[in-house]
């Protein structure tokens, strides 16, 4: 596209919005067991470098589909 000059890595991300997992006041699941065993599992994940690992992995596979050939 001609565009490859133009764009820059920048060091610091433009955005860094938290994401969060939520669950209606109604619901079965919204007790204080099963969201203490959802942040131990969430918090087990992050230790271990999972989510670094997926933006790794996810980035290679984004970069492979951008350089194929564009269809039109």
């Amino acid at each position: 596209m001609g565009i490859s000059t133009d764009i820059i890595s920048l060091d610091k991300p433009v955005g860094s919005e938290g994401l969060y997992f939520t669950l209606s006041k109604a619901s079965k699941c919204n007790s204080p067991e099963f969201k203490a065993f959802l942040d131990d599992k969430i918090a087990k994940m992050v230790d271990a470098g999972i989510p670094q690992h997926l933006v790794k992995k996810y980035t290679a596979v984004w970069k492979e589909q951008a350089a194929l050939p564009r269809q039109e």
